[in-house]
């Protein structure tokens, strides 16, 4: 029967059935685990996980399960017959048999734990195993110990059938010996590199300590590496034989090239056309993001103002590093979903010109049909397969997504991971990772850099001090692209910052939203162009209903619009680029708003006004005025808003970032410097330091950090204390505690619900479409595509919608509930009261 063995099946339009035979997947799954993780030198390594993983499909009862239930189409019994735990058992076999009278036997068992867990978990949804935890239990060596006991005989029977069907034993052991002689050297690595990073350290013990902590770290994320291989080398091959198409793994420097020549072509020919001041000092900075596309990959910062054409300049970078490095992928991160689509667009324009590009230029965040989707099934479509393994040339995406890829539960995020190296990752507005990731970040990126041979680029006008946190980041000496930026601070100096949280007699200033509105009435007699930014929905409607009251006899001179997160996608997409319009166009306008439009938003107002935040945000505020140097210099006046109608002591950040920004103001320095390199630096200390406790992600009463500490401490004491009492430590040099990292790792905790709205006549259709009879297939795409419309509620604010019967229940679509909005409700969630609606000037 050796030969004949199952795989896969899929049944064809006339009913029959085609078979993939065990032996091609298991081969398939070996070479394109090669294929990726040669970018690291470690292709035998992830290829020994891929010829091994699915070995337990060789039992008899798989075998007849598989017949069975594609003859039967009857799916309900997919996963009941365990096979994945025999490759990592036939491993630890192996090494034991083989090795186990070496001098070196402790490092085969090191090596072995990472491949067994990584095949061993290759259907866990959580992602890989613990191997251990702080009470020196590991629920991962525990049920294989126990399931060879239960499975001896059939594990003789699938080892003896895998060494006639696919691989010799003598052809098996030379192959493992080259994975092994790859780890080690891969380990040589990392011990080299983190005796570099201790050598100053002058305790011994001290240094010893930090060592180990260090190359336990780079071995957690090595396992992560190895498993995100397998993951995606068999779900490609798996999905290549349901779509009867081989995949296409084309080396992108052809293209990168070709972009390269073209965006620099689009550069120059703009420059020519524009020879503005500003715009002459924007090709200056992408000239030296230019050159410094050519150092060495690592981590580089590019410190630039708003309104500095970051997006382009970094794309250049990327671009010219990526075809000098042959480098697999450009990844941008994003902080906001709302900016993607933006960024996204310029990108293409630049590029390709062709708007719809989803193959080159990928975007990808999370979506509605994502929720609903079956967390086991295997994806059919080629475009999902892309965006499963993040396998497009150029990628755009949130830190959600990005942090999710290493850190989250689910086996389709843990695929990506491994495409994060030999890549280049450019992140947008890195201050903006959430703080409670801040030092799991800086570990992964500082593992991308040191040992993924990853460039990465942050780019913001207010560049944080990751290197000053408890997890510091490993940037480069010579890490800051631009080169004086006292002289670039000045140069780009658009905008006059004015103190209004205290009076002309240095008294504290405190507004209330009556206030607020006075406030900027006046001043819209001076400027054409006005744009408020509030902290919270409810203060920003306050003075958005303050104001509209001041100006319903006027209406017909002056447009007051109003922005907030209350509001859908597409409703809020409309309504920007209306007031973008109207600035351009020179009429009279006042946009009163949350935070939204502060980042990405390509909006040049006169004048601006923005409650107290922390510095960052101030300073992002600041980018929409006056962006495109059209006055000598915009202004922008600082609000301290009455803490009992803005609601910030919840928003954590946000109250600690304006507590800061008011110390900074007690101690001297000005408003108007703060657009200073220093004064950013300093607040970010300070911010930091105020919010260091919360740094290592504690959540529903774990504390990760100190839970990979325990995990980390439990190691070291296996380390020293193995050689003593090998029954006890034999094999717990391994760090992992990556199945409950990913069971409570959340960057955004997750208590809102979807709801859609009725907004304009799509949506209006796609409610209409819900509420019809649709099979599952088609009810999952017209969820994907009322994304646009969709409207995220707190759930307190949910459920009193829900009570007082504006929301009600659409439809479901697996085990998702899809809401709807009544047709009044959105306008009332949006603008109040239906008094308001009817006077509404939208």
């Amino acid at each position: 029967m050796v030969g004949n063995f199952i795989g896969h099946t899929k049944k064809l339009k006339n009913n029959t059935i085609e078979t993939q035979s065990l032996r091609d997947h298991l081969l398939n799954t070996q070479k394109y685990a090669e294929k990726y993780a040669s970018d690291l030198s470690l292709e035998h390594v992830a290829g020994l996980a891929g010829i091994l993983h699915d070995l337990g499909k060789y039992q008899s009862k798989f075998q007849e399960y598989i017949i069975e239930s594609t003859r039967k189409g009857d799916q309900s019994k997919k996963g009941s017959i365990d096979h994945s735990s025999f490759g990592a058992i036939f491993l630890r076999d192996f090494i034991s048999e083989n090795f186990s009278e070496k001098e070196n036997y402790y490092d085969f068992l090191d090596f072995g734990g990472i491949l067994e867990n990584a095949i061993f978990s290759h259907h866990n949804y959580l992602g890989l195993k613990d191997y251990i935890n702080p009470d020196l239990m590991s629920p991962f060596l525990n049920r294989i110990e126990k399931f060879k006991d239960d499975e001896e005989k059939t594990i003789k029977k699938c080892k003896e059938l895998f060494y006639k069907d696919v691989i010799t034993e003598e052809k098996f052991t030379k192959y493992f010996q080259l994975a092994f002689d790859e780890y080690e050297a891969f380990i040589s690595k990392i011990r080299n590199k983190v005796t570099l990073k201790t050598e100053q350290i002058l305790n011994e013990n001290a240094k010893n300590n930090k060592q180990v902590m260090l190359e336990l770290q780079a071995k957690y994320f090595l396992s992560e590496y190895v498993y995100s291989c397998l993951l995606d080398a068999d779900r490609t091959d798996a999905t290549a034989f349901k779509l009867s198409k081989n995949p296409n793994f084309s080396d992108n420097t052809e293209l990168f090239e070709k972009y390269y020549s073209k965006l620099v072509g689009k550069l120059h020919k703009l420059n020519k056309n524009d020879n503005s001041k500003i715009n002459q000092l924007r090709a200056e900075i992408s000239e030296e993001c230019d050159q410094a596309a050519e150092r060495p990959s690592g981590i580089y910062t590019l410190s630039a103002s708003t309104g500095s054409g970051k997006t382009l300049t970094s794309l250049r970078f990327g671009l010219k590093h990526a075809k000098l490095y042959h480098k697999k992928h450009i990844i941008y991160v994003l902080p906001y979903i709302t900016i993607i689509e933006q960024n996204s667009e310029v990108i293409r324009k630049f590029l390709n010109d062709n708007k719809d590009d989803s193959q080159n230029i990928l975007e990808f965040h999370s979506n509605v049909s994502q929720k609903v989707a079956d967390k086991s099934e295997e994806t059919t479509n080629t475009l999902d397969l892309t965006e499963d393994s993040w396998d497009s040339p150029i990628i755009v995406t949130t830190m959600v997504q990005f942090l999710d890829s290493i850190f989250a539960s689910g086996t389709k995020h843990r695929r990506r991971f491994h495409n994060l190296c030999d890549s280049i990752v450019i992140f947008d507005e890195v201050q903006k990772v959430p703080i409670k990731c801040l030092d799991m970040f800086n570990e992964a990126v500082n593992f991308l850099k040191n040992f993924g041979n990853t460039n990465v680029l942050l780019c913001t006008a207010t560049q944080p001090a990751l290197e000053e946190v408890k997890q510091k980041l490993d940037l480069n000496i010579d890490h800051e692209i631009i080169p004086n930026l006292i002289e670039h601070e000045q140069q780009f100096k658009r905008v006059e910052f004015i103190d209004k949280t205290q009076n002309d007699d240095g008294i504290d200033l405190v507004l209330n939203s009556i206030q607020a509105a006075e406030l900027i009435f006046k001043k819209s007699q001076n400027f054409k162009s006005i744009l408020g930014i509030f902290n919270t929905i409810d203060v920003t409607k306050k003075i958005y209903s303050n104001l509209k009251n001041k100006f319903d006899s006027i209406s017909d001179q002056i447009k007051l619009e109003y922005l907030s997160t209350n509001m859908c996608p597409a409703d809020r997409k409309e309504r920007i680029k209306n007031v973008l319009n109207l600035v351009k166009e020179g009429k009279r306008v006042i946009c009163i708003s949350t935070p939204l439009i502060e980042a990405g938003v390509d909006a040049s107002f006169e004048c601006v006004f923005r409650s107290l935040s922390g510095l960052d945000s101030l300073v992002q505020a600041a980018g929409r005025c006056n962006r495109n140097n059209e006055l000598k210099l915009g202004k922008v006046y600082l609000l301290n808003m009455d803490p009992s109608e803005e609601h910030i002591a919840k928003l954590n950040e946000v109250k600690t970032g304006k507590d800061q920004v008011l110390e900074l103001l007690s101690e001297g320095i000005k408003a108007d410097d703060f657009l200073n390199a220093n004064v950013i630096k300093k607040y970010f200390e300070m911010f930091y330091s105020k919010l260091a406790s919360t740094m290592s992600y504690p959540t529903n009463g774990i504390n990760l950090e100190n839970y990979i500490d325990g995990i980390k401490n439990v190691h070291e004491l296996a380390y020293q204390s193995k050689r003593k009492d090998a029954s006890k430590f034999e094999k717990l040099t391994q760090f992992s505690g990556s199945e409950t990292i990913a069971k409570y790792f959340q960057v955004i905790k997750n208590n809102t619900k979807s709801v859609l709205a009725p907004y304009g006549d799509k949506g209006e259709k796609l409610i209409a479409d819900l509420n019809g009879n649709q099979d599952i297939n088609s009810l999952i795409m017209l969820v994907k595509d009322a994304q646009p419309y969709i409207v995220n509620l707190y759930d307190n604010k949910f459920n009193q919608l829900f009570e007082e019967g504006d929301i009600y229940t659409l439809c479901q679509v697996g085990n998702e509930v899809i809401y709807a909005f009544r047709p009044y409700a959105y306008n009332k969630l949006v603008l109040g009261d239906r008094k308001q609606i009817e006077k509404s000037i939208f």
